[in-house]
């Protein structure tokens, strides 16, 4: 069995691990790779409500210190996308969630459907975004606390935002403070149950 210290020691070398693929990560999103691969996206029909499910599995360790919601449509929906641009989308706006929300509380990605749409929406119980900034949040290097203790470039949501444009979709932001945040990506629907 291990000791605490031994524990404790795995437990920092994982942290150190996320850190360093979190840093990776903002680092290639400044890059010229992930210029060249948004100036266009490799658009295929996708089944959303299974493809969310085969996502979920790389969602779930970010959320790994709060409790995890999963909410699918009850019909098969496809969209017309580009599924890894998707999913680092997806997995940025739930990074986002469970950096700024306290541990314990839920993290929840929602499916939702309207009249020739699909929003994948990321919703958490954090301290939420004030009126002034939400124009702003998608702007590159914007972050709303800079001198925080969360670490980032704050180019995660302009990604996000240019992915929704290559889809010709778009991201809708609802938030309060205090209360938390609701960001829902909004795409084509290339079918629709009748």
């Amino acid at each position: 069995a291990l000791g605490h210290a031994q524990i404790d020691k795995r437990i920092d070398i994982m942290s150190g691990a996320v850190q360093r693929l979190r840093t990776l990560f903002d680092t290639w999103l400044n890059g010229d790779r992930i210029k060249k691969s948004l100036e266009t996206a490799d658009l295929k029909p996708l089944e959303i409500n299974h493809w969310l499910q085969s996502t979920e599995q790389a969602l779930r360790p970010l959320a790994r210190n709060h409790r995890w919601g999963l909410q699918v449509l009850p019909h098969p929906v496809t969209v017309m996308c580009d599924a890894d641009l998707l999913e680092i989308a997806v997995i940025n706006l739930v990074d986002n969630a469970c950096k700024y929300s306290p541990a314990g509380s839920q993290v929840a990605l929602h499916l939702r459907q309207r009249p020739g749409q699909i929003g994948i929406a990321v919703i958490d119980h954090g301290a939420g975004i004030a009126h002034e900034h939400r124009g702003r949040v998608f702007n590159a290097y914007f972050r709303v606390h800079p001198e925080g203790a969360v670490a980032g470039l704050g180019l995660g949501l302009t990604f996000v935002q240019r992915v929704a444009d290559l889809h010709q979709g778009h991201i809708e932001l609802a938030s309060q403070p205090k209360l938390g945040s609701t960001f829902c990506l909004w795409l084509p629907a290339l079918e629709t149950p009748a």
